[in-house]
């Protein structure tokens, strides 16, 4: 059997490990822009509610997780990433 890789076994191989992504209310209005679409449109690529991308722009939730690492490659390699 082989050995699960864990955080502690990433750090000795020195290799790195992916930072918290943040995501401003700015940065999601300007990835949806610069692409093109809907706020319904980029919650269905999401897979997130319209209610959470309103939100987001609002500057009234941020998103998280890999909802943020999402669009953090949106913004860097446009929405074709995702198809």
């Amino acid at each position: 059997p082989t050995e699960k890789t864990d955080v502690r076994s990433l750090r000795r191989t020195q290799i790195a490990i992916p930072g918290r992504v943040h995501v401003s209310a700015e940065d999601v209005r300007a990835i949806r822009e610069a692409n093109g679409i809907s706020q319904a449109v980029l919650a269905l690529y999401l897979g997130t509610s319209i209610s959470a991308v309103t939100q987001w722009e609002q500057g009234l939730r941020t998103p998280t997780g890999a909802t943020a690492t999402l669009l953090s490659l949106i913004r860097r390699k446009g929405l074709g990433v995702l198809l």
